[in-house]
């Protein structure tokens, strides 16, 4: 057979190694550049025509990765044993810029017919991105690995095809037991649907997570876990299996059941609290309506007492002036008209106190359901102050009034309000048998109003001050100790307050207190 002209095998030989996907350089025996394809020109940043003749250590400068020392040329080497040779992993290419890259190469030398080494050809590839993937699969392996939670690999029958140290430590099994096992040795026998219901799942493509179930440790222990089950397909897209990832939860677990059970129990306590503070709330009701009761029970008896001591007294006067106005009719004498006139007199002055009387108890009575309504109380004070001027008069008493003009509308009961400041008058008239002065001043101001009724009498003793507004409290002969009990309860119907202040030989001084 022919061969073909040395030049068509040279441009053969030639067109072969430019088109090929690996980077390829040629030297001589001199360890000289004699051929460069493109695949070499790109990766080394040189030119066929720059490297033409150039040293290979000089287009082929090769460190390594780790200790940046230069590495031996593998064409030397070749030319050195005469043998294929192989560089050793880190290797990283230092191109003609002074960019690196990782390469994987060999080196093999070219002999003549007549086996003498005429030169060498380097065959090597740029790595980066299976060294990419290669470092992407250590880190995952690693994190994998020293995972805390159990990360286990599995086939669509449930058979072990990877198992973790994160396994390991929360079921117990090694991975040499657990590698092409069933994984139905860790589902407890009261759940046999389990695992088959998320096989079925997974088959359909399902992704299941934090499902939460118990597994079986290898000690019998009984875990709560938490499953995160992923699909795995192949690169045809096809599901080949899972991944999945179990996570001890059974600390949070027995949390939750703690806490239930002390917020359970903490219910119960509360309800229990509860009822003991509703029976414990009822009986302290019933003692306080039973006092309440009992208070005024009492109450209405050193009432009843009073009212029958306070009408007793009038009626035996009426009696006996009746009396004497009847012996005067049947044998009258020249001095029985002015007996008759004296003794109409004291019967006008006994109606009068059983009229008080009568009034005060009515009063009283009348004090829990009071209707007010908005009205000048400067104009009806000093109404009623008109009235009493002439009977304060007669007992040789001034009655002045000051600043009722400013005081203004307030909404209070006229009767009810009426007897209250007439009850601290007479106190004040009674306070001053030998004449005096009683003067009712007003103010107000935006929030409330204030009338005071203050005397020149003889003032009100330390020891008393603090009880002259109980109910039958009196110090003064044939008084009934309703007068300043009744005013409090008109001022507190009201709204409102009454105080006082005295200093013996100093007077006394009521204030009237209205919220506006």
């Amino acid at each position: 057979m022919d061969l073909p002209p040395l030049s068509y095998s040279q441009e053969w030989f030639h067109t072969t190694l430019a088109s090929i996907g690996d980077a390829v350089i040629a030297t001589d025996s001199q360890g000289r550049v004699t051929f460069l394809n493109p695949v070499a020109a790109t990766l080394t940043g040189w030119s066929a025509a720059d490297a033409l003749s150039q040293d290979i250590t000089t287009v082929f400068r090769i460190v390594n990765e780790y200790t940046r020392a230069v590495v031996e040329n593998p064409v030397t080497r070749v030319l050195r044993e005469g043998t294929v040779v192989g560089l050793a992993n880190h290797t990283l290419l230092v191109t003609r810029d002074g960019r690196e890259c990782p390469i994987d190469d060999s080196g093999a030398p070219i002999r003549d017919p007549q086996g003498q080494l005429i030169g060498v050809v380097l065959v090597f590839r740029d790595i980066t991105e299976r060294r990419r993937a290669e470092e992407a699969r250590t880190r995952l392996a690693a994190l994998v690995e020293s995972s805390e939670d159990a990360i286990i690999g599995k086939t669509l029958d449930g058979i072990v095809t990877s198992w973790n140290q994160g396994a390991e430590r929360l079921y117990g099994y090694t991975a040499a037991e657990m590698v092409g096992q069933s994984l139905v040795c860790l589902v407890p026998p009261d759940l046999p649907d389990d695992l088959p219901q998320l096989l079925a799942r997974l088959r359909r493509g399902e992704r299941i997570a934090h499902y939460e179930t118990q597994r079986l440790a290898k000690d019998g222990r009984q875990l709560d876990v938490s499953l995160t089950i992923s699909p795995m397909r192949n690169g045809a897209g096809q599901l080949i299996g899972a991944s999945k990832i179990a996570r001890d939860i059974t600390a949070r677990k027995q949390a939750e059941a703690a806490l239930q059970q002390a917020y359970a129990t903490l219910e119960q306590r509360v309800e229990e609290r509860t009822a003991a503070l509703r029976q414990a709330l009822a009986e302290h009701q019933r003692l306080e309506e039973a006092a309440r009761r009992a208070e005024h029970l009492a109450l209405l008896g050193r009432l009843a007492a009073a009212v029958s001591h306070d009408i007793r007294n009038p009626l035996a006067a009426l009696f006996l002036h009746i009396d004497v106005l009847e012996e005067e009719l049947r044998a009258p004498s020249p001095a029985s008209a002015a007996a008759v006139t004296a003794t109409l007199a004291e019967i006008k002055t006994n109606l009068a106190r059983l009229e008080d009387v009568v009034q005060n108890y009515l009063t009283l009575a009348r004090v829990t359901s009071l209707q007010r309504e908005e009205q000048d109380l400067g104009q009806a004070v000093q109404a009623w102050g008109a009235e009493m001027q002439r009977e304060l008069a007669a007992r040789g008493i001034t009655l002045q009034m000051q600043g009722l003009e400013a005081v203004g509308s307030v909404a209070f009961h006229a009767s009810t309000l009426r007897r209250a400041l007439l009850n601290l008058v007479q106190n004040a008239a009674e306070e001053m048998p030998q004449g005096g002065t009683v003067t009712l001043r007003g103010q107000g101001t935006a929030s409330e109003v204030q009338l005071r009724v203050q005397d020149t009498g003889s003032g009100i003793a330390a020891e008393h001050l603090g009880h002259i507004f109980e109910p039958l409290y009196t110090t003064k002969p044939g008084g009934t100790g309703l007068g300043l009990y009744i005013v409090q309860e008109i001022m507190q119907a009201h709204e409102g307050k009454v105080t006082v202040e005295s200093e013996p030989g100093q007077g006394t001084v009521f204030t009237l207190t209205l919220p506006r």
